[in-house]
């Protein structure tokens, strides 16, 4: 955001832009598959299945998990809102002990 001079609202539509490109570019590739043949055709759209369901497993866990967005997890998702708050400064440098 900082490095390209960029609000919070015009980095979100940039983010949503550049999502958006990739998803039209992965539908357009994957009609662009060629034919294998029997057997492989089934093979190859299972494991083109199985990349989908990653990603979208992805996108769930980070709705169970804590880690993104808290106690607050349901909200965002049937809203698709989120809360931003400003980051943390602190006054101290970090010690690591080994």
């Amino acid at each position: 955001m900082e490095h390209m001079n960029l609000g919070v609202e015009e980095a979100i539509a940039y983010v949503n832009q550049r999502i958006q490109k990739r998803v039209d570019e992965y539908v357009v590739t994957k009609n662009k598959l060629p034919k294998f043949g029997p057997g492989m055709d089934e093979q190859a759209a299972r494991y083109i299945q199985g990349i989908e369901y990653f990603v979208q497993g992805f996108i769930d866990w980070s709705f169970i998990t804590p880690r993104y967005f808290g106690d607050e997890a349901k909200k965002v998702k049937e809203t698709g809102i989120v809360k931003l708050v400003a980051p943390i400064a602190l006054d101290a440098p970090l010690r690591v002990e080994a």
